[in-house]
């Protein structure tokens, strides 16, 4: 059962909630993790409140999960959020409502995630942070609030210390410049960002380069130097008016043209430097620890092709791939759509003949399972990843193995974040050019690394798209029952 949030659209700070037995750690922050942990908390105190202990017998899991699950530090995996709700014996019916919260949640921490590569310098990174938090709409009595219970009961870690005085944090409508980057980060997390997307935008303004000084700046006036530039003008057309010159036009150019102030290049950034750091950052946010829910292994896929343009983006075909299978019993594939025949074929144990794999929690196997003998390039291995997916429902391990593979290969790009629409999920995509003049293109999910969507875009010459093959993984889940 889903609760409403607290009074102000956010959930509440942790206060002094207490339980019986053994203290369990408040839920620290205002994000949209610490929302969805203040839900699932009052799903267990609708159940009585039973011990992590108990939740954990019931489901035949361990207290770790579960009580990581609710800590607020991140939003669960479905199967851990399902293990959970079964433990405190929520209704099956509302696990759909469940869901779409879930996937709200991580819509909205997703958007605090800062872009790297999109900003020039510092000044634009800070104004776009500006903008991040304003879109916020958090009042100030609500900011003040929230920054007195964080003093009182601590900031994060990731958080750059102490706690900065509460005129330091209010708006500044006529010099919104002077707030400092530390001061940014505060709004940002009173405003309900994530600690750990203040941290990287931490460590993205502090790589960005400086800009040009304040008095170049478009928007910044600064006193000293217009009062130089009227003494100036004024000298200049004193000088002008007693040597019978012509006095100089400001704003021209030497060749009669308008003049230009000039701005610095932006970085220089190699298509690994960036991919590097966003798959690290999906690294971080998976649960090594994940449990693994049965040997029962359930695919199902939706493939669509669009082309040619311009009207590209009409379906050509759609076909819809349902695949169940389990190491020692049989399992079935149905395929529906364009041109599919909608009734099931059996399959023996085991994986479906032809499968690529099987994944390796190793990243060195796992890249030599999916190259075989050749050195294909970043391209070829986006594209068999894609194809390891289709038969395979990746664990925590293995996911893990896939995106330190690909952190170290070279020519991955990173593309920044985008929404898998069928699933309406955010995600980070990747992608990578071949020398056949195909694109291949993943699209991660950035809190489970889970394969969200795999498209290859085949190009003219010229770049101009010719056909996009897109499959989306509607569900890929190990559980105990077979289909």
């Amino acid at each position: 059962m889903l609760d409403a949030r607290g009074d102000d659209g956010h959930a509440p700070h942790p206060t002094d909630a207490r339980r019986r037995g053994r203290p369990v750690k408040p839920v620290v922050g205002y994000h949209p993790p610490a929302d969805f942990a203040h839900r699932m908390r009052r799903a267990r105190e609708a159940d009585g409140n039973p011990s992590y202990q108990v939740m954990a017998q019931r489901v035949n899991s361990n207290q770790t999960t579960l009580s990581k699950a609710d800590s607020g530090l991140q939003i669960p995996s479905w199967e851990h959020l399902e293990l959970y709700l079964k433990s405190v014996n929520e209704d099956p019916s509302t696990f759909d409502e469940w869901r779409t919260a879930r996937a709200d949640a991580i819509s909205r921490a997703a958007r605090f995630q800062p872009d790297l590569g999109d900003d020039a310098d510092r000044p634009a990174a800070r104004r776009a942070l500006r903008s991040l938090i304003a879109a916020q709409g958090v009042d100030e009595q609500t900011i003040g609030r929230r920054r007195a219970e964080t003093e009182e009961h601590g900031a994060p870690a990731e958080l750059p210390g102490p706690v900065p005085a509460v005129q330091r944090l209010r708006p500044r409508p006529l010099l919104p410049t002077r707030w400092t980057d530390d001061e940014l980060l505060w709004r940002l997390y009173l405003s309900g960002g994530t600690p750990d997307a203040a941290e990287q935008w931490k460590a993205r303004l502090e790589q960005l380069p400086p800009g040009p000084p304040p008095w170049r700046r478009r928007g910044v006036v600064v006193p000293a130097v217009a009062a130089a530039l009227v003494v100036l003008t004024v000298a200049g057309l004193w000088l002008a008016g007693g040597t019978g010159g012509t006095p100089a036009r400001t704003g021209v150019a030497a060749s009669g043209g308008p003049a230009r102030t000039p701005t610095p290049p932006p970085p220089t950034l190699t298509p690994g430097a960036p991919a590097q750091a966003e798959l690290d950052a999906v690294i971080a946010a998976i649960d090594p620890a994940e449990a693994a829910a049965g040997e029962h292994a359930h695919v199902d896929v939706v493939i669509t092709t669009y082309g040619p343009p311009p009207e590209y983006l009409n379906t050509t075909s759609n076909v819809n791939e349902e695949l169940d299978w389990s190491p020692a019993a049989p399992g079935r594939v149905r395929t529906y759509g364009t041109g599919a025949t909608s009734s099931p074929e059996p399959l023996p144990p085991g994986p479906p003949a032809g499968a690529a794999g099987p994944p390796s929690a190793d990243p060195v196997q796992l890249q030599r399972t999916l190259e075989g003998v050749e050195r294909p390039g970043a391209a070829a291995l986006l594209r068999r990843l894609g194809e390891l997916c289709v038969a395979y429902p990746l664990r925590a391990p293995e996911r893990i193995a896939v995106l330190r593979m690909l952190r170290g290969t070279p020519g991955l790009a990173y593309r920044g974040k985008t929404i898998a629409d069928r699933l309406g999920l955010p995600g980070k995509a990747f992608s990578a050019d071949g020398p056949d003049g195909v694109r291949e293109t993943i699209v991660f999910d950035p809190g489970t690394g889970r394969l969200l969507v795999h498209e290859s875009t085949i190009q003219r010459q010229n770049g101009v798209p010719v056909t996009t093959r897109q499959v989306v993984y509607v569900r890929s889940v190990w559980d105990d029952q077979p289909d």
